[in-house]
């Protein structure tokens, strides 16, 4: 009767050690399965950025990584276009008034010179509508 205890036991042994065997394969399995999908994804966003698709990587991403470690992911020209506009606003002031008339004389001094206008009227429409909500307050009183 002991005999067919330990026996017993030890089969129930054997069978957990193959079970648990089995499962650490299916977790290794698992966790080298994620970083495959994981890499490839990144590889995916990254040709996506260097292709430039929608603009992401010129008009998004390279305003923010153009003087980065990383800015190797971006679409070739972007780099140089983004350090014209740094240069650009060095030369040029903010004070609009201050400006020489003519100053823009390329197509991409134009552009640089429209999203600083397009900077300048979100800022002058934020101000009048704190302006209004002041007005408002101080016609309820």
């Amino acid at each position: 009767m002991a005999s067919k205890s330990i026996t017993h036991i030890d089969e129930q042994n054997d069978y957990n050690k193959s079970e648990l065997l089995g499962t650490i394969k299916d977790i290794i399995a698992t966790f080298f399965t994620t970083i495959l999908i994981i890499l490839i994804w990144i590889c995916m966003m990254i040709v996506l950025i260097r292709k430039d698709v929608n603009g992401f990587g010129s008009e998004v991403l390279a305003p923010i990584l153009y003087d980065t470690k990383v800015n190797w992911i971006l679409p070739t020209g972007s780099i140089e276009e983004q350090e014209f506009k740094a240069e650009y606003r060095k030369e040029y002031p903010k004070d609009y008034s201050k400006r020489p008339k003519g100053s823009v004389e390329t197509l991409e001094e134009a552009r640089v010179y429209v999203e600083d206008l397009q900077g300048y009227c979100e800022q002058l429409e934020n101000e009048n509508d704190t302006l209004k909500q002041q007005l408002f307050e101080l016609e309820e009183k």
